[in-house]
């Protein structure tokens, strides 16, 4: 299949394409990168430190042709892919071409005649499909249809995650009134009701002694006179989605038979809440939720929904409008901002290709006594390269990187970029997994650069017995292609179950995967965090973990 494999004996020398580079580079430390010639038309870089290279004179070929590179430096050819294709990251493994008529394995470089977006979606529809069925029928009308459509078009951005829309069963409140609830779930099916669970509202309304708790959209309350009040959601839009939740927009509408005087101990009077009805019976707000992929105990109508879910309503602890990052005090707008979640803050960010700049503004996700709020933090505008109409900013896991001037910067989501790379001072293209995969080029001039850092995979050893060389399967964690990890026990098998490294209790299911997030284990509730450390004497999500690091029901 490949016409040519050149192996590069070394990744240091001068002729070589890729440059290794310390995984973990200080931010104060700015390494050189070294560029060659050759022409990039496209490319797509990996974090197990492969890419895919559309482009001319590349690794001394003449020819214009396609390449998948290996993480440790070997060029293969793929003739079946034409320069000229188009391509994209997909799904962390694969290069998606042509719009789906072929897909590259960067595992492996394999060129797979298929579509593999439309595969990977569909795979995970009828995951969700056999997950929903399950006793929902009270919850969705289409509990049983013979096919799921799950939504890919958020997966490029945010990895393999999905949403979907079911029909609600007669009498279940939707968003707008429009009759769909929003499931979001994993390639596996595993899935939340994200439109049921409202966390906790506390309401006062007038003349009433006390406040009212609503904690979903399904039940009313009555104030202390007696006077029903409950709330629904309504203009939602996804913004991003990490390990543990999935964040989006929404609209929520308190609708009480008396007024409301306060909403989580602000005055309705703020302007961030708006008096739709012109008497305080109807107050509705902007939010930011934040939305936990586990499951809660509890079902509704038989369908799994949110554990946990928190508001952030778009303003200052103070109920009032954000300045925004134009000022116009609106952060959810449709003017062309894009928004990422980085280590819980929400950023916004907008960039002006016409004169190089980019535009950032990030925001903490806070609370106080019980109103949960955005601290806004400053405007950042910085230079950047432009190429064409696009300015050279580039977005991935969730970290913003931008190419200005000979040097490559990270967004550090404190207002401040660091400088990490020297580089050609004529590249004005680039794309990135992460600070050490990525791809830099000027496709007018010649030239680019690869910095590559391939994963870490663990180190082999060998025992002899009786005359014969085997592998010994190394003790410890072990850390897949795909990001996951395992624990080899001494004798080599992978280990299940509970398990302590050092004063550290881990959980593996069965195959042998460590867990994050809420664990059930035979009734009983734990929690992992995101490195899969089980937490214990703290309170997660308002549950309160014993020093055994069970909850405490």
């Amino acid at each position: 299949m490949f016409k040519r494999s050149n192996k590069i004996t070394s990744l240091l020398v001068a002729a070589a394409v890729v440059s290794l580079v310390p995984a973990g580079v200080s931010a104060t430390e700015v390494k050189k990168i070294e560029s060659q010639d050759g022409t990039v038309y496209t490319a797509a870089s990996f974090k197990n430190g492969s890419y895919y290279i559309d482009g001319e004179d590349i690794n001394g070929n003449s020819n214009s042709a396609v390449y998948y590179v290996s993480p440790d430096g070997e060029y293969k050819e793929l003739e079946d892919i034409t320069s000229g294709s188009t391509a994209y990251n997909f799904a962390t493994i694969y290069t998606n071409v042509d719009e789906g008529d072929y897909a590259v394995d960067m595992t492996n470089g394999t060129v797979l005649d298929t579509n593999i977006r439309e595969d990977i979606v569909d795979d995970a529809g009828e995951a969700l499909r056999k997950e929903i069925k399950k006793d929902t029928e009270d919850r969705y009308a289409d509990a049983n249809k013979a096919r799921t459509y799950v939504d890919g078009n958020i997966i490029r951005k945010s990895g393999n995650y999905f949403l979907t829309k079911y029909t609600a069963a007669q009498g279940v409140n939707t968003p707008n009134n429009a009759g769909k609830l929003n499931v979001y779930c994993g390639k596996d099916g595993k899935y939340i009701d994200a439109d049921y669970n409202l966390g906790k509202i506390k309401v006062n309304t007038t003349g009433a002694s006390g406040s009212i708790t609503i904690e979903n959209t399904e039940d009313y309350e009555k104030d202390s006179k007696g006077f029903e009040v409950k709330a629904s959601l309504s203009d939602i839009s996804f913004i991003d989605h990490d390990l543990d939740s999935v964040y989006r927009f929404a609209t929520i509408t308190i609708d009480s038979e008396s007024p409301v005087t306060e909403i989580n101990g602000r005055s309705v009077a703020a302007n961030v809440f708006n008096d739709v009805n012109g008497d305080k019976t109807k107050i509705s707000y902007r939010v930011i939720q934040k939305i936990s992929k586990a499951a809660a105990f509890n079902k509704i109508d038989g369908a799994n929904y949110a554990k946990t879910v928190t508001n952030y309503t778009i303003s200052n602890k103070d109920g009032e409008t954000l300045d925004g990052l134009d000022g116009t005090g609106v952060i959810d707008n449709t003017k062309g901002y894009s928004y990422y979640i980085m280590n819980g803050k929400f950023s916004v960010y907008d960039t002006k290709t016409t004169s190089g700049e980019v535009k950032i503004r990030t925001y903490d996700l806070k609370s106080s006594n019980g109103y949960y709020y955005i601290d806004e933090g400053d405007t950042s505008t910085e230079d950047c390269e432009v190429h064409g109409t696009t300015a050279a900013v580039k977005g991935a896991g969730g970290i913003l990187y931008r190419l200005d001037g000979g040097y490559l910067y990270t967004y550090n989501n404190n207002g401040d970029w660091d400088k990490f790379y020297k580089v050609d001072g004529a590249f004005d293209q680039f794309e990135v997994e992460n600070k050490d995969n990525m791809i830099l080029w000027n496709q007018e001039d010649g030239v680019y650069s690869v910095i590559s850092t391939p994963a870490a995979t663990p180190v082999s050893a060998t025992a002899t017995t009786t005359g014969t060389t085997t592998p010994a399967v190394t003790a410890g964690w072990v850390q897949a292609e795909n990001g996951t990890w395992t624990y080899n026990k001494t004798d080599g098998v992978k280990a299940t179950g509970w398990i302590k490294d050092g004063s550290t209790w881990y959980f593996l299911n069965g195959s042998g995967v460590m867990k994050t997030g809420w664990i059930n284990d035979n009734g009983t509730w734990y929690y992992c965090n995101s490195s899969g450390a089980m937490l214990f004497n703290t309170t997660v999500d308002g549950y309160v973990l014993g020093a055994t690091g069970a909850w405490s029901k």
